[in-house]
């Protein structure tokens, strides 16, 4: 464009040479939305395509129809494209260079920038000892300040100048304060969904951590070096036995001695500024000074875990202003000192898999704590004694906890008697969010409020159900979803899911349970997955009228969807109130693998007043639909397979018409 320099003159030129035509157009490094049209781009015509790069997650999404997120290379990638850019194919025939290859493209964790500039970095080195040396001084290679290394530090950099505010900025620091690879649990989702998005973190398994690469978070390191907002201390990961000098202590606000091999503190280090401090993974490390904690007065976080200590030392009571104490793993600790009580800030204590059998009594003074995490090491009766006792004698008085985390060291058969005696109080916690159950055996109790007046509840088998209903009678009131035997219950199937105000998803149950029957009577939608012994829909004696939404997945016996033969004795939609309104505000029905299936309902008597979309599939013995002229005026789809389809069986050709506009193959 020689010559043009005006912006909306160059949008103009690009607008004439692209008019008319179809084109590919590639955008590449786009730092910010796109208006096409401000540009001379003109609407998609003839099938072109524009194709654009980022490294922001939250770019251009208005135009955008596909995002296509580049991966870490995979490992045999990663191997292959180290080869290509050192070019030296003659090195990997010598074993113990090879090794080092490996460890180096290991270290660089697939990330194709790193694995372009280390390589270069090598390709001088030709022997054993090179490379020795090379790999040994890796680590360093991004503090040395030369050009490779700034030109690495501007390419990261670069995402976080697109952190919104301080507390982002602050936010990626403090990540940066733990051990290479650390996972780190979520808590302020809002900052950490901001710095995935810039590509700063990447989340963990099931969504519960992020991971801060070990390249980012030297780059974090170096920036932080840089300004003059944060003075702070890092000896993560490296072997000391001895912690650094007490001098350099002295005015850092963050202290990170991670995963090293201390066996001594200071005795009293002057730290009146200091708000965060890491001391987790130092299993020699024994004893802390009497004193240690006199002048932090400003300590806001302490993360003990995985530490040898035996005690606390009565210097805890100094920490006025503690926030966060991780006591996680600490198995040689076997109680809390009183002075816990005098800790009226605190906010989360995570004692689990420590030695500490019982909270003190004054642990019901701590009138902040939202978050506790604790672990039952019994077994038998003894767990079920031990956890009425604790909940009498201490949760139940932690009125304002809004999470509550119990890893179960027994098995999942001793878990009732336990969960009853927890239960009993836990209605009464009106700001709890969670309330979770982790057993030995991966089976896991999970309450929490997912809105502000949604209950969310995920148990393992129906039995347990009984703890819950005619006890929690916000049942009665409040929004629900229920998942029972699930073994992933985050997302429901049933169309338009977020509009029902309550929700019962069953899988694998057996028999006509009527704990769950009572719950359905309240439930505005309903999955039946993987019941063996069903062979009817059932109901509590209120039954199924508030239903809007069923969907029935792979119950093979199951004959009829509603039953017409009623009987005194059986619980089988018992006084449903049987005529022509069965089912009055059933708007979804979606029948799915029901091999055994042979009638929706007996003949076409039912209005479906409110039915609108009616899904079918792999129900090979269903060969008629409960329809006719004068009933389900409101269906409007129809989903099945093709050949069921031609193959249904009709009362007469004008209902097979009246519906077959509706209907769309699967």
């Amino acid at each position: 464009m020689g010559g043009i320099n005006r912006v909306e003159d160059v949008a103009e030129r690009i607008k004439v040479e692209l008019e008319g035509k179809r084109y590919l157009l590639l955008l590449d490094n786009v730092k910010g939305n796109l208006v096409l049209s401000r540009i001379g781009i003109p609407q998609n015509i003839d099938g072109s395509k524009i194709v654009l790069t980022t490294r922001l997650g939250h770019i251009c999404p208005s135009i955008m129809d596909q995002n296509v997120k580049v991966e870490k290379l995979s490992p045999d990638e990663a191997w292959n494209m180290f080869k290509n850019v050192l070019n030296c194919p003659n090195l990997s025939d010598n074993p113990n260079i090879k090794r080092f290859m490996h460890l180096v493209v290991k270290w660089c964790d697939g990330l194709p920038l790193m694995i372009r500039m280390t390589a270069s970095a090598f390709k001088q080195r030709d022997t054993e000892e090179s490379w020795s040396d090379g790999y040994k001084n890796l680590k360093k290679w991004l503090q040395r300040g030369d050009d490779e290394s700034k030109e690495m530090y501007k390419s990261l950099s670069f995402c976080r100048e697109y952190l919104d505010n301080d507390c982002q900025k602050n936010c990626f620091y403090y990540s940066a304060l733990d051990d290479d690879g650390e996972w780190m649990r979520v808590t302020g989702r809002n900052v950490l969904e901001r710095l995935k998005s810039v590509s700063l973190v990447e989340e963990g398994k099931h969504g519960k951590y992020v991971k801060l690469h070990k390249v980012i978070r030297q780059v974090a390191l170096y920036n932080l070096r840089a300004s003059t907002e944060h003075e702070y201390l890092v000896k993560a990961s490296e072997a000391l036995q001895k912690p650094p000098d007490v001098e350099n202590w002295g005015k850092k606000e963050w202290i990170s001695l991670v995963d090293n091999k201390l066996e001594t503190l200071p005795d009293l280090p002057d730290c009146s500024l200091l708000s965060t401090l890491f001391l987790q993974k130092n299993s020699t490390l024994k004893i802390i000074p009497p004193k240690f904690f006199e002048k932090m007065e400003k300590l806001l976080v302490l993360d003990l875990h995985c530490t040898g200590i035996t005690e606390i030392p009565l210097s805890l009571s100094w920490l006025k202003r503690l926030k966060v104490l991780y006591l996680n793993g600490c198995t040689s600790l076997a109680e809390l000192p009183p002075e816990i009580g005098e800790l009226q800030d605190l906010e989360v204590l995570d004692i689990r898999g420590s030695g500490v059998k019982d909270l003190p009594d004054q642990t019901k003074g701590l009138s902040r704590l939202r978050r506790l995490l604790l672990s039952f090491t019994s077994s038998g009766d003894e767990v079920k004694n031990q956890a009425a006792e604790f909940n009498r004698n201490v949760i139940s008085k932690i009125s304002d906890l809004k999470e509550l985390v119990i890893d179960v060291e027994s098995q999942q058969h001793l878990w009732n008697g336990m969960l009853n005696a927890i239960i009993e109080n836990v209605h009464s916690w009106t700001k709890l969010a969670t309330f979770q159950l982790c057993f030995l055996d991966g089976v896991v109790v999970d309450i929490k409020q997912v809105k502000d007046d949604t209950l969310k509840l995920c148990i393992p088998e129906e039995a347990t159900l009984g703890s819950f209903v005619g006890k929690l009678d916000d049942f009665d009131s409040a929004s629900f979803q229920v998942f029972i035997g699930c073994q992933i219950s985050s997302y429901p199937r049933i169309p338009g899911f977020w509009k029902f105000k309550s929700y019962v998803k069953y899988c694998s149950g057996e028999g006509q349970q009527l704990r769950v029957s009572k719950l359905l009577a309240k439930a505005g939608a309903l999955e039946l997955v993987d019941h063996n012994d069903l062979e009817h829909l059932y109901s509590s004696p209120s039954g199924l009228n508030g239903i809007q939404g069923c969907l029935i997945e792979s119950c093979n016996k199951i004959r009829r969807i509603v039953d017409c033969n009623i009987t005194e004795d059986s619980p089988i939609l018992l006084n449903l109130g049987l005529g022509p309104r069965v089912l009055p505000r059933l708007v979804d029905l979606i029948l799915l693998d029901l091999p055994g299936l042979t009638s929706i309902w007996s003949d076409d008597s039912l209005e479906w007043p409110s039915l609108e979309r009616l899904q079918v599939r792999g129900c090979p013995r269903l060969d008629k639909l409960p329809f006719s002229q004068q009933n389900a005026m409101k269906l409007r789809s129809i989903e099945t397979e093709k050949d069921w389809w031609q193959a249904l069986q009709w009362q007469t050709q004008e209902v097979k018409e009246r519906f077959l506009p509706y209907h769309t193959d699967r």
